[in-house]
């Protein structure tokens, strides 16, 4: 991966995140590619970059790579 040059800074920020469902029930055969296009126009309204994405029966991962100004602001 390469550092994100901006004016003033030089960065790399990747975020591992891992959601699970309320007593890891397998809720997501279902609706899993539902969420996971709702979580890529997400993505592409806040600028974000996801390296990977996957869904599993229970619980989703997801690889981000933010932008410094993203970093500072109010990640929802």
């Amino acid at each position: 991966m390469k550092y994100i040059s901006e004016n003033h800074s030089k960065h790399l920020l990747i975020c591992h995140f891992i959601f699970v469902c309320k007593y890891r029930k397998k809720l997501l055969l279902k609706v899993g590619d539902d969420i996971k296009t709702e979580i890529e126009s997400i993505a592409n309204h806040y600028g974000w970059q996801i390296i990977e994405q996957e869904i599993d029966k229970d619980h989703i991962h997801i690889k981000n790579i933010f932008k410094n100004k993203v970093v500072r602001a109010y990640i929802p």
